[in-house]
């Protein structure tokens, strides 16, 4: 039987792929790097790098991995000047807006994703 929900590893494939599809430009690393650190986010429920380091990758890893090499690949991603984060927002929303459409039905509205 399949499981109900979709593990941290689903979430950050289908981020990559989406940002991929967004017309701004990232190398694999960092798309890699910001994919996980969004889904981190959102596992926490916290924006400090201390929290995020700790789910930053599977918990099968979080033995061997050192919390502050985290937090210092975290910080100087979000820090990095080749990083236009606003610039990136607006591209993802941007993405987002394009792909959903608008159908008429008897009067009614529905958002549907094209």
């Amino acid at each position: 039987m399949d499981k109900l929900y979709t593990t941290y590893e689903n979430v950050s494939i289908g981020l990559k792929d989406f940002f991929n599809k967004i017309n701004y430009k990232i190398s694999k690393p960092k798309l890699n790097t910001l994919s996980n650190i969004l889904v981190s986010m959102i596992k926490t429920e916290d924006i400090t790098t201390h929290d995020i380091s700790k789910v930053f990758y599977n918990d099968i890893y979080n033995d061997f991995i050192n919390l502050k090499s985290i937090e210092k690949k975290i910080w100087r991603f979000l820090n990095n000047k080749g990083f236009n984060g606003i610039e990136f927002f607006n591209e993802s929303i941007k993405g987002i807006i394009n792909n959903i459409g608008v159908l008429k039905h008897d009067k009614i509205v529905v958002v549907c994703q094209k």
